[in-house]
């Protein structure tokens, strides 16, 4: 069963709840992302998670990936840190 997001309108997690992910900053501050994975894209670390969405729902979102089988599965991004800013890897918590 899809759960619903709180992230906007009404996105539904495709693979399940999202993984809790804790970013440490430079600065010592830790963050706690909510993702069910992260890449890193030119200096950027990047976490997104896979929903289901309607098309006008995309339209409102960072739409990272689309899926060909479905139109409405799309990656979105939630979270991005420039890696100055982090000290380290992220851990799933």
């Amino acid at each position: 069963m899809a759960r619903r997001s709180a992230y906007a309108h009404n996105v539904y997690f495709a693979a399940g709840p999202p993984s809790k992910w804790l970013v440490t900053l430079v600065n010592g501050s830790v963050v706690e992302v909510w993702a069910d994975g992260y890449s890193e894209v030119e200096g950027t670390l990047v976490f997104s998670i896979l929903v289901d969405a309607t098309t006008d729902e995309q339209q409102v979102l960072e739409v990272t990936g689309p899926s060909p089988s479905r139109p409405e599965r799309v990656i979105i991004t939630v979270a991005r840190f420039p890696m100055v800013t982090v000290q380290g890897p992220p851990t799933d918590a």
